[in-house]
């Protein structure tokens, strides 16, 4: 504890003073600490305050880091271009003020380097943005993926392209996806078209919300925050390993919104959910209705209960701290036993994350929630699927197995 608090004083010492000023709810960064949420919250730190500078970030010789992308903090310099300049600004006409903002891969070298590091002076990150995913991936980093194999966006992954490259936030539902880059005019949170190619997407109203409410005069300044759906499939991707980057928070599991929750803080809107219209059998046996904790619906989707003769039913264990869950299997005990009583009269409050031999099996439109210190379980298709288990709707309502 004593080292956190140490490491979160020097942070504040370091980014406090140098940034806007923000919204306190924008979370400070802890130099060297190995977390996807403390990449996402370093990389937040430069948003509204820093400009887009082609070269900002490398070194004069143009062959690597500069000296401000292998410094722990914010550079002063950065925030007093940012103030000189209006939304006229035109990045053309200052290409290669190397010390007075960041490009795209200054602003991902710079972001890395304050992840890893505690102290300025080591080796930094900076490179060619097409070869970013290759050679993160290439150092034992992570994962790489080529463009057209790309399934999806998680949290912190590194996305690369000729020309460009950027830090994922999240997916959303309708494959528009939020993100964090230097891109002109400046260092942002934006958010791509979804898979239609609209920039009515989830993606752009994520990341206009955000940036109204948390750099208001960013906003006004520079008000438009998308890109187009080349971003979404044009683009290598590198996964971060657990063992470089951990993920206490679970949010590699999580969507775009469920991330952008979890980082700034806020609490996740209660699940409006009603009693279940149907029966719900498992392996044959019906789900009592009328006990302390039964099935429960939300949006069509069915709510399992986890309480601990649930699970034995079920066949699975339960462990978690900090409102991330994972489920595992166990044996059995083939005995379905309700907890008696009238049901629970509190809401479900939504969980950071549930998760089944590292799948997730929760998503922002349908998140684990708990309810009177019981964790529920949405049975969604990709839930069950990633259980084993199967699943069959008929007159008789919804009906699982789990051998």
């Amino acid at each position: 504890m004593k080292k956190r608090i140490f490491a979160l004083a020097l942070s504040l010492a370091l980014f406090a003073g140098t940034l806007p000023a923000l919204a306190e709810e924008i979370p400070a960064p802890v130099p060297g600490e190995r977390t996807v949420f403390n990449l996402l919250a370093t990389a937040l730190a430069p948003v509204g305050g820093t400009l887009y500078v082609w070269g900002g970030g490398w070194n004069e010789a143009d062959d690597g880091a500069g000296v401000e992308a292998v410094s722990i903090g914010i550079s002063e310099e950065w925030r007093e271009f940012y103030d000189s300049h209006g939304s006229d600004y035109n990045f053309d006409e200052y290409r290669y003020r190397i010390h007075s903002g960041l490009d795209c891969s200054g602003y991902v070298g710079w972001a890395v380097y304050n992840t890893f590091n505690t102290q300025s002076g080591g080796e930094g990150y900076v490179m060619p943005s097409t070869l970013m995913a290759s050679n993160f991936a290439g150092r034992g980093w992570g994962t790489y993926t080529p463009r057209g194999e790309v399934k999806e966006l998680r949290a912190g992954d590194i996305m690369s392209t000729n020309g460009h490259v950027y830090i994922g936030v999240g997916q959303c539902s309708d494959g528009s996806r939020v993100l964090l880059h230097a891109s002109p005019p400046a260092v942002q949170l934006t958010g791509t078209a979804n898979a239609s190619g609209s920039m009515d997407s989830e993606g752009v109203r994520l990341a206009n919300e955000y940036s109204a409410r948390y750099w208001p005069e960013f906003h006004a300044k520079f008000p438009d925050h998308s890109r187009d759906y080349s971003y979404v499939t044009n683009f290598d991707q590198m996964s971060w390993d657990a063992s470089v980057l951990s993920d206490p928070q679970g949010l590699r599991f999580m969507d775009a919104a469920g991330v952008l929750r979890v980082l700034f803080g806020e609490t996740a809107p209660a699940l409006d959910w009603e009693e279940l219209p149907f029966t719900l059998t498992v392996n044959g046996t019906a789900m009592a209705d009328g006990c302390r904790y039964p099935a429960m619906f939300y949006r069509d989707i069915v709510y399992c209960p986890l309480t601990a003769a649930d699970r034995g039913f079920l066949g699975l264990s339960l462990e978690g701290t900090d409102g991330n869950f994972v489920l595992s299997r166990s044996q059995s005990t083939g005995v379905y036993a309700p907890e008696p009583g009238p049901a629970a009269d509190t809401v479900g409050v939504p969980v950071a994350g549930l998760s089944f031999n590292g799948a997730p099996l929760t998503d922002g439109a349908y998140p684990a929630a708990i309810r009177d210190g019981v964790v529920y379980l949405p049975l969604t298709w990709n839930a069950v699927a990633a259980l084993g288990w199967s699943m069959t709707f008929g007159p008789e309502g919804l009906s699982i197995v789990t051998g």
